[in-house]
């Protein structure tokens, strides 16, 4: 969204949505910032699960998946990650914090989309929280944010597996053959 018409756009949007865009366009292409979502549910680490249960239904409108309840402390640093199953199968009278089970995982907005994707599909999340350098939520990238950074790099691989190096775009005639697949250039 560059030049004289994306200005226009913004200016058609309500503040808390042009802050918003604004703010994600400051990042550079490619990185983890430039394809996070600034919509998720981040709620304080000593609240129970009733409680948590109750802002999520209260502000779900506000936002665009909720995969993950995000916990952060009274500086608002990320502390740790529940998922909303975890949150719906617990006790409406636990703390947050009895469901914690391991530090969170995230990485910042300058990451690569690439990494960030590889750490995705590493721990099977469907969402990552991105974090400033203060170690404050600014965002998550969900994992159908990065499927175009997934299905490039498969591409890339592909066409250096069988273009000798150069990238040959879109994967080509392929079927399967036994155990494994082969492709119509005759890979046995």
């Amino acid at each position: 969204m560059k030049g004289r018409g994306s200005q226009g756009a913004l200016q058609l949007l309500g503040p808390a949505s042009r802050t918003s865009i604004m703010r994600l366009m400051a990042y550079p292409q490619g990185t983890a910032g430039s394809i996070m979502t600034t919509e998720f549910v981040q709620v304080p680490q000593d609240w129970t699960v009733a409680r948590t249960l109750e802002h999520i239904r209260a502000t779900e409108h506000e936002h665009e998946t909720v995969y993950a309840i995000y916990a952060v402390d009274g500086r608002q640093h990320l502390q740790f990650v529940v998922s909303l199953r975890e949150l719906v199968c617990a006790g409406s009278q636990l703390a947050l914090t009895s469901l914690r089970r391991r530090p969170a995982i995230a990485c910042g907005p300058y990451a690569d989309r690439e990494e960030v994707a590889r750490i995705i599909r590493r721990h099977n999340f469907l969402a990552l929280p991105v974090v400033g350098e203060d170690q404050r939520m600014v965002g998550i990238v969900t994992v159908d944010d990065v499927i175009d950074a997934l299905m490039e790099e498969a591409q890339e691989d592909i066409g250096r597996f069988g273009g000798g190096g150069e990238h040959m775009g879109a994967p080509y005639c392929c079927r399967r053959r036994g155990r494994g697949w082969s492709s119509a250039a005759g890979v046995q």
